[in-house]
């Protein structure tokens, strides 16, 4: 794609800081215009939002719920910042999205080895198989950045390359964005940017 590691999302075609509080969906991105909009899991309620100048779940409803972009391509570069982290996190950053059902995603977790990244697939509301970066513990400050084009994402913390898929499913969904759930209200984003 040609994209390197940018030292300020505000370089990017779209960015948003997060400045603002409010809801999602309703809010635009400061800089490009792209509105973001929310899908909820089979049965969810969850509400993702802007609060203390970050996106996260607001603690209302239940269940995931992404908010999302359509960048209006299915080739582009994500980035985005940890800015805040529970102790057992369950936000995801995804792209290639259907809904929230159906999209790749970089999990944050904590598994009985400890705190890592790990790559899923998710499927009808099925996580597949985890592509785990070794040696890379997530914390507060780590800068995502994953690169999509047609059939790979690779995906890079703090510059570093942690892993890499080749995308089978969802062919043509160019939405991405984050997954929360109201259960963890602690974990957050910030500095959400994507280069086309």
């Amino acid at each position: 794609m040609g994209v390197q590691l940018l030292a300020r999302v505000n370089a990017a075609d779209h960015w948003d800081d997060f400045n603002t509080s409010g809801s999602i969906p309703g809010r635009v991105m400061g800089k490009g215009g792209l509105a973001w909009g929310r899908d909820l899991a089979s049965g969810s309620t969850t509400v993702p939002g802007v609060t203390g100048g970050t996106l996260r779940a607001t603690g209302t409803g239940s269940g995931n719920a992404i908010a999302v972009v359509n960048p209006g391509t299915t080739k582009y570069t994500l980035v985005t910042k940890i800015a805040a982290m529970a102790a057992n996190p369950i936000p995801a950053i995804i792209w290639r999205a259907l809904d929230a059902n159906n999209h790749y995603q970089l999990a944050l977790r904590v598994t009985s080895s400890g705190a890592e990244y790990a790559i899923f697939r998710r499927f009808d509301g099925t996580l597949g198989s985890a592509i785990v970066a070794t040696g890379v513990t997530p914390k507060v400050g780590d800068r995502i950045r994953v690169e999509v084009d047609d059939i790979r994402c690779v995906v890079y913390v703090n510059g570093a390359q942690i892993g890499s898929t080749t995308m089978a499913s969802f062919a043509g969904a160019p939405h991405c964005g984050v997954n929360v759930n109201a259960i963890d209200i602690t974990t957050a984003f910030d500095d959400f940017g994507i280069y086309v």
